[in-house]
């Protein structure tokens, strides 16, 4: 099974065109069509109530109706911004704009606008799409990038391929899994099999000091040998390290161009409190990651 359908959420944030540029890179891999999303949010009463006296002042005011705009310029303006990204990009990547499949495949995409709470509709936008391409939040005041990630992986059934600010040259080349025995990293394992199976290089990272029951790296190594793929076996210590340090230094080692996970095996909020693995990782990946959870 590949990856057909992608969803990539357009925000307003600086990383936007990362993302994009980066969804684009995997459907020509597998001939995707990509969606670009961005969520107008829905506006509550109090808020209905400033627009409709703004839209009154303006129509008496130039001065108010010049520094405002309508209320219709006030709900449009990010979404013709994320528009505009959106196309540019597509015209950037020779990508055809098409809303339904067609002979011969092959890479498309679309925009769509919904209206919505933004991470809540995200994620069930994304129970319909093979894989959702998502910023890394390392530069993210509002925590908006952060929230988008957490819904998707506990709410749309979906794995979550989150990207760094800048877009890479190549994803899923050279792919390490990190495998610390769960039912979590299983999954993830699962999903990286089935989406890039054809990578040119597939680590299995096992950290010898932490504890769990289950099926060894080893074994792990094993079970991708009979869908075909040589994996290598990857043991490093942990020593007086963080987790994920560890993970992220043997991902550079290996020249990973993808690092595979599972993801919160804690709450969120219990991982802030323990500054949990999944966190550090969204916080200081380099490369593209591949969660699931």
């Amino acid at each position: 099974m590949s990856v057909k359908t992608i969803l990539a959420p357009i925000t307003a944030h600086t990383q936007a065109q990362s993302t994009l540029e980066t969804a684009f890179l995997v459907a020509r891999r597998f001939g995707s069509h990509v969606v670009g999303l961005h969520v107008r949010p829905a506006f509550k009463k109090q808020n209905l109530d400033v627009i409709m006296e703004l839209a009154a002042l303006s129509t008496s005011s130039p001065a108010l109706r010049e520094a405002f705009g309508s209320p219709v310029q006030l709900q449009d303006r990010d979404t013709l911004a994320a528009q505009e990204l959106f196309e540019r990009t597509c015209r950037y990547k020779d990508v055809r704009i098409a809303n339904r499949p067609f002979q011969p495949s092959g890479i498309s995409a679309a925009f769509k606008e919904i209206v919505g709470d933004g991470p809540e509709a995200i994620a069930e936008q994304a129970r319909v799409f093979d894989l959702v391409v998502a910023s890394q939040p390392k530069s993210d005041p509002g925590h908006i990038l952060r929230e988008i990630l957490r819904s998707v992986l506990f709410h749309s059934g979906r794995p979550v391929l989150s990207v760094p600010a800048l877009a890479p040259i190549s994803v899923g080349d050279s792919v390490l899994i990190a495998w610390n025995r769960s039912a979590l990293s299983a999954r993830a394992a699962a999903i990286a099999r089935r989406y890039f199976e054809h990578a040119k290089r597939v680590g299995v990272l096992t950290v010898r000091a932490e504890h769990g029951k289950g099926p060894t790296a080893q074994e792990l190594v094993e079970y991708l040998s009979w869908h075909g793929i040589d994996a290598t076996l990857i043991e490093a210590e942990l020593g007086q390290r963080r987790l994920g340090d560890v993970i992220l230094d043997q991902a550079a080692a290996f020249g990973a161009d993808l690092l595979v996970m599972g993801a919160y095996s804690q709450s969120p909020f219990r991982e802030s409190l323990t500054r949990g693995v999944t966190n550090y990782i969204l916080s200081h990946a380099k490369i593209s990651v591949l969660m699931t959870h």
